[in-house]
């Protein structure tokens, strides 16, 4: 039986239906009926997470989310679930953060029901079989390997080792085959039996939220749900431990930290009461947005003026059921790491700061509209998305507030903002300096990543300075803002065409408009590339556009772009291979006046000497910091480098940056201007004449002469030889990282509506199987994707494998090994249909909001250059889809194949030394070529390139 329902409070629009009620077993549930979704989504979040590990299995709940995947006394097949999924047009994925482990899919609606049945078996009956235990311990530590280069993991590593042993936040919480294999083993501990306890104690219907939507009504779905969830057992569980504030007893502390990549941060955090419950007055959010301001007077500002600070991070970091963080982190320029205490000395004195002025009603106010406003006209998200965020906070908001919980202010109380700043005290502050600078100087390592640091003595009279510093006179609270909208009519839409219609079409620009008549929301979005052909011509030209980008944005921040932002009001410039793109999107009314700005900005840019200096700094460490991404990255870029050039690698960027002078970026912004072609998209609430004079006020702003059609940037693509695989062999760059990585990429050739179809039916059906055999069964890495690309009017199959296991040469063997002896002809024909009907709901998938429509229509003309976009080839890729037969797909799969025009890029970590490159006859004998770093354009001048862009999609 049911418990009484509660409709949550919806955003202005929207249209669906939304019921709360309780199961039996205290399960809560929220549906949510839209007659109109072409995707069912459901989510469970439990509210137990990595606090509650059992100290004698660190990582145990993560390890138990990997776990349910594999299998249930229902559905005992491990890939199960995946299968039913994928073949139903949909994805699955789950996480374990502190205190919750959220579970979520999509799917096509007519497979909702048996999804949610084998979904509910997760929380019912799973099989934690011996063999899968040992088998998923694999992926987990793989998991691990794959973070233990990476910054984000590390400092979070760091950060918990730092609390106090005896607290739960302190323990490890990824798990690897030390803390759940070997530890446990030495200690008489069974991990399996831990898994079993962990599940029967914690996995309890009471601490379970479930939201689920779909295109039935609201009693449909409840009477669908009822059944499948009541089942779940409920034993009254407690839930995470009580644990209390990890930090309180050491305060202040101060660290020095060596990060793996180059960078110069310093972390300054206040420990703080739990803040999460008092959402309706949301006091943290108020310091956020003060310390995290960026305009005129703020703390980043005076930062920045002084060469000191690249941006700055500021807000609750770790926020918890007993406890929260809150951060400012700023990262440093060279010069901000020398001045660290200077740095420091300002963020007291901006405390000081909005201690003296006191709490102010207006900009609370203020910070209210601005979150009314956003949720008035909230954005719809994809469905899988929607839930996942949805069961979270149903854990943390009262059901009435489910849905406008993260954006409404209730209730203005100024002592209880006040009593949160009282606790942003000098002797209540964490700080940690990061920097390469300290490597080779430190004296201890944390437990797990192995983060070399030193705890060093606060300084005691620094501590007495900070406790007594005055006010800063350049450092004062922000001005209102100026673009707050409150124009929010939506233009009347009638006959809109279905596809953006080419308004402009001269020499010098392109404009295609669309008004939205789908969502209504008094919001567009507006998006240009200024194609040149000095953007990308040499590794040079490329460091300077990218130059021109950041100083542009950099110098907009104080005036214009933070203000905008928080209003609701967004822009990205940045640089591509045809040039310089803006996309503006966001409340239509000032809309075109941003954009103006924006541009008048750009084209008549003083590059000034301090603020080139801090961004080339940043861009050289940038680049530099390309070495320690993840390998898979790197083999990314090898195979890009090796097929689709001018693809200017990092290094090669890297080599020319040093040489560049202030000035050198000021003439180029003539160069730049001197010939382009304007391509423009306008989406939204914003009339064809408004679009018109937009583009033409942009044409008079820039005064440019038009770029010819032989002068238009392209990028074709290598043809790989056929009968040959092309091995690129390379060595991984960060000594530190012992993953290797295979990339086997097999060309499909030039597009055509056929192939496509053919290529992209080849992705959807072999996905889950090369995931399941090279991942779940091999074990080879957590990392393991086979993926279909598009790029330069050519398709590509891809499988890449990460692995802290193998070297290269043997995951080749094994995806070669999966390609070769899969079968198309052999999937039973029920199958094969299944999986023709998820692809074609996938192509004809509705945008859920005006983003999405936008990034596929832009994507199709930047794609398209001097061609016409096809706006329309989902639609005929579906229609075309349903005339494949399984013998056509198969046999074109085979052809392929024996073509065999493939590259293999093998990326070997520290652990897999390179191989001797064999010699030609050798290398003849294997019909294969083996290529190392540096040798791709010689490469290339042997072979063909493909054909350019063909606009008739046939």
């Amino acid at each position: 039986m049911a418990s009484h329902c509660v409709v949550p409070t919806k955003p202005l629009g929207d249209k669906r239906d939304y019921r709360i009620f309780s199961l039996a077993n205290r399960l809560e549930v929220l549906l949510i009926s839209d007659p109109e979704t072409d995707k069912a989504a459901a989510s469970l979040d439990l509210f137990v997470g990595s606090l509650a590990d059992p100290p004698t299995a660190p990582g145990l709940a993560h390890f138990c989310e990997h776990m349910l995947f594999l299998g249930n006394a229902k559905y005992p097949d491990e890939g199960d679930y995946a299968k039913f999924i994928q073949e139903h047009g949909g994805t699955n994925n789950a996480f374990t953060s502190d205190e919750h482990t959220n579970y979520h899919f999509e799917v096509n609606p007519d497979g909702l029901e048996g999804a949610l049945d084998r979904f509910a078996q997760f929380f019912i009956s799973p099989s934690f079989t011996e063999s899968a235990t040992n088998r998923e311990m694999n992926a987990v530590n793989s998991e691990f390997e794959n973070g233990v280069s990476q910054d984000t993991w590390r400092m979070d590593g760091f950060f918990r080792f730092a609390a106090h042993p005896s607290h739960p936040f302190h323990h490890f919480r990824v798990g690897n085959l030390k803390s759940l294999r070997d530890d446990p083993q030495a200690n008489g501990v069974d991990v399996q039996r831990e898994l079993l306890r962990f599940h029967d104690t914690h996995y309890s219907s009471n601490l379970m939220k479930l939201a689920v939507l779909g295109k039935e009504s609201l009693d449909e779905l409840q009477a669908l749900v009822t059944p499948i969830f009541s089942t779940i057992k409920e034993n009254d569980a407690k839930g995470n431990p009580a644990c209390g504030q990890p930090y309180a007893a050491s305060m202040p502390v101060w660290y020095e930290i060596v990060p793996e990549k180059a960078m110069h941060k310093v972390k300054v955090q206040f420990p703080l009461p739990a803040c999460g419950k008092q959402y309706l007055e949301k006091p943290s959010r108020y310091w956020s947005h003060l310390f995290g301001h960026e305009a005129d007077g703020s703390l980043f500002a005076l930062l920045k003026k002084k060469g000191w600070a690249l941006d700055l991070v500021a807000g609750a970091t770790y926020e918890q059921s007993e406890f929260d963080l809150f951060a400012v982190s700023v990262s440093l320029t060279e010069d901000g790491l020398d001045h660290i205490n200077d740095v420091i000395r300002h963020i007291f004195q901006y405390v000081n700061l909005v201690k003296r002025d006191g709490i102010q009603q207006w900009i609370y106010d203020e910070m209210a509209l601005i979150g009314q406003t956003h949720f008035r006209f909230v954005e719809a998200q994809q469905p899988v998305s929607y839930v996942s965020s949805l069961a979270n906070s149903m854990q943390h908001f009262a059901p009435e507030h489910v849905l406008s919980g993260s954006y409404l202010f209730w209730k203005y109380d100024p002592e209880l903002i006040s009593s949160c700043l009282q606790h942003f005290t000098p002797r209540n502050c964490f700080v940690s300096v990061i920097t390469k600078r300290f490597e080779g100087k430190t004296t201890a390592k944390e437990d797990w990543y192995g983060v070399p640091y030193n705890k060093v003595d606060f300084p005691q009279d620094f501590l007495q300075e900070l406790e007594t510093i005055a006010c800063h006179d350049e450092l004062y609270l922000p001005h209102p803002n100026p673009f707050i909208p409150t124009d929010f009519d939506v233009r009347a839409a009638d006959n809109t065409p279905k596809y953006p219609e080419l308004i402009l079409d001269t020499a010098s620009a392109r404009l295609w408009h669309k008004l939205d008549n789908t969502f209504s929301k008094p919001k567009a979005h507006f998006s240009l590339m200024i194609v040149s052909s000095e953007a990308y011509r040499s590794p040079l030209s490329a460091v300077l556009t990218e130059l021109l980008v950041g100083l542009c944005t950099d110098s907009l921040n104080e005036k214009y772009s933070y203000y905008a932002d928080l209003a609701g009001l967004k822009f990205h410039l940045s640089f591509a291979f045809q040039g310089i793109e803006l996309a503006v999107s966001g409340f239509h009314q000032k809309l075109p006046l941003l954009t103006l700005q924006i541009l008048e900005r750009l084209r008549t840019l003083i590059v000034v000497e301090d603020r080139f200096q801090v961004l080339k700094e940043q861009m050289v460490r940038d680049l530099d910091n390309n070495r320690k991404a993840q390998p898979y990255h790197r083999a990314v870029q090898l195979r890009r480098t090796t097929t689709a050039p001018p693809m200017w690698a990092p290094n090669r960027k890297l080599e020319v940056i040093h040489g560049v002078t202030r000035q050198d970026v000021q003439d180029f912004i003539g160069r730049f201007f001197a010939r382009t072609r304007l391509l423009a998209l306008s989406m939204g609430n914003l009339g064809r004449d408004e679009a018109l004079d937009l583009v033409s006020k942009i044409q008079a702003s820039i005064n440019t002469a038009p770029l010819s059609d032989q002068e238009y940037p392209s990028r074709r693509i290598v043809q790989l030889p056929e009968g040959i695989t092309v091995k690129h062999q390379s060595v991984g760059e960060n000594p530190a990282d012992g993953n290797s990585v295979l990339l086997l990429h097999q060309q499909f050739g030039q597009r055509s509506l056929r192939g496509d179809c053919l290529l992209d039916l080849i992705g959807q059906i072999l996905s889950v199987p090369c995931y399941e055999q090279l991942r779940t069964k091999e074990q080879l890495g957590y990392i393991v994707w086979a993926i279909v690309s598009y790029e330069a009017n050519h398709g590509a199959f891809t499988i890449i494998v990460q692995s802290p296991l193998k070297d290269p040469d043997y995951l080749h063997s094994r995806a070669d090994e999966f390609v070769r002896t899969f079968k198309l002809a052999d999937l039973p024909a029920e199958e094969f249909a299944k999986h023709v009907e998820a692809l074609i709901s996938n192509k004809l998938e509705k945008p859920k909001k005006l983003a999405h429509e936008v990034r596929k229509h832009w994507a199709e003309i930047t794609d398209a250059g001097l061609f016409m976009p096809v706006f329309d080839r989902p639609e005929r890729q579906a229609a075309e889809l349903r005339k494949v037969t399984q013998e056509e797909l198969a046999a074109f799969f085979e052809a392929k194949l024996s073509s065999s025009k493939r590259l293999s890029v093998q990326v070997f970590g520290n652990a897999a030394p390179l191989p001797e490159r064999p010699s030609d006859a050798d290398q003849a004998a294997a019909n294969e070529i083996v290529l190392h770093v540096g040798e791709e354009t010689s490469f290339q001048s042997r072979l063909f390139l493909g054909p350019l862009y063909i606009g008739d999609y046939r």
